[in-house]
């Protein structure tokens, strides 16, 4: 039955948020004919699982099997949001629970007789670039696990167990689990020093931009064929002011003056700044890509960024200086590949451009850090960004490479 019905095809459907996802009107709008039309749905009381979401499908699939295409356990946490990957009703911002969990699989197999794919079964980390955004302001983290039944760094956890359990007790079931494996081992190798290199971030990151690209208003990142991480625009004032206004900046801009560092913008959050500036000023911006949403298409970023935002449209304002409008930009990508980063830091370490004081002042600003360290065994470990800040509090820190997590998990096969 299960074959007749799930090999016609797929169904795709409007997706919101987990909690109001499979109403009748959203399977209503994205069902096929045809296919099997299936919910997705997050831990919740049994009674729902039971009485409405599977009810719900059995309207809209003519009573095909009851299948979960999609069961999220822990939903996904974003940058700075309190919410952890780990069970426990005592977790801020955390509203589900192992006990939760367990009701919910007993019931889907024992008095629903569904099927589910779970997220996820194996969690993951999301290296560079590629961890994604939610919402306007914040990238989604770095770890990927989202209390998996096995951790980004492989190893078995209460929600294995939870399910190895439901497996055990199965009467009659002959494939029982095997033996559970051993974790694998992970290894502390301590503090690494980090140099930094130079004083002034523009100018280090200028050593390594790409080929850049003048036009009268900013362009986008698209616009100018770099997709992630950083771009530089540049401008040279011809008017001097005080309030900096970038309302359609996407996602977070460093500002500097004449090289010198004054402050951060944030994507429809912090979108002005006071400069203090004069005519001939050179005004420099690095803005950062946070990540792409993919609930927003297209999510563009940029230092005015016209794009689609929540089914409407942002405003028109462009990036402005005590209200005048600022032209004539130029904007480089910032080369940020592996072969790029090692030839910038083997340059500065050979000519010996590594400052050996910082200046209290630049040492609190953003900057390019480089560090070594020696492994006389390989195993999994993990890199602990905490001892660094962002915005002067540890409470938010990551690196400039796109580690959007306060520790991150490094696999011994890197």
């Amino acid at each position: 039955m299960l074959s007749r019905h799930m090999f016609r095809g797929i169904y795709m459907r409007q997706k919101t948020e987990p909690d109001n996802a499979d109403n009748n009107a959203s399977i209503e709008c994205g069902k096929l004919n045809g296919t099997l039309t299936t919910v997705d749905f997050g831990t919740t009381s049994v009674s729902n699982i039971l009485y409405v979401l599977f009810r719900q499908q059995d309207y809209h699939s003519g009573g095909a099997p009851h299948v979960c295409s999609e069961f999220w356990v822990i939903w996904y946490s974003y940058w700075g949001d309190t919410n952890p990957h780990i069970w426990g009703d005592n977790q801020p911002g955390q509203k589900h629970d192992l006990a939760l969990y367990k009701s919910n699989i007993e019931a889907m197999f024992y008095q629903a007789n569904a099927s589910w794919s779970q997220y996820m079964i194996h969690g993951g980390t999301n290296f560079a670039w590629n961890a994604g955004a939610t919402g306007q302001l914040a990238g989604i983290t770095t770890s990927y696990d989202y209390a998996a039944a096995i951790s980004e760094d492989g190893d078995t956890t209460d929600t294995y167990f939870a399910l190895r359990d439901l497996i055990s007790n199965i009467s009659g079931w002959e494939n029982k689990p095997l033996a559970v494996p051993p974790n694998n081992t992970k290894t502390n190798y301590g503090p690494v020093t980090l140099t930094r290199i130079g004083t002034n971030l523009v100018s280090t990151l200028t050593r390594i931009q790409e080929t850049c690209v003048s036009s009268k208003d900013p362009l986008s990142f698209e616009q100018i064929n770099h997709g992630y991480g950083f771009v530089l625009y540049t401008t040279t004032l011809k008017a001097g002011g005080n309030t900096l206004s970038t309302p359609n900046l996407r996602d977070h801009g460093f500002v500097y003056l004449n090289n010198v560092y004054l402050g951060w913008l944030l994507r429809d959050n912090t979108t002005t700044i006071n400069i203090n500036a004069k005519p001939g000023d050179t005004l420099r911006i690095l803005v950062e890509n946070r990540g792409r949403n993919p609930a927003e298409t297209p999510d563009s970023k940029g230092l005015n960024v016209q794009a689609r935002l929540a089914w409407g449209l942002r405003g028109n304002g462009n990036v402005t200086l005590d209200g005048a409008l600022l032209q004539d930009w130029f904007q480089c990508g910032i080369n940020l590949t592996k072969a790029s980063v090692d030839s910038l830091t083997t340059t500065f370490l050979e000519e010996e451009l590594v400052e050996e004081s910082v200046p209290e002042k630049a040492a609190s600003q953003p900057g390019f850090y480089v560090g070594t360290f020696t492994a006389n065994t390989l195993a999994d470990t993990f890199f602990d960004s905490r001892a660094y800040a962002l915005h002067g509090t540890s409470n938010l820190a990551y690196v400039m490479i796109g580690i959007y997590t306060k520790t991150t998990c490094l696999p011994e096969v890197f």
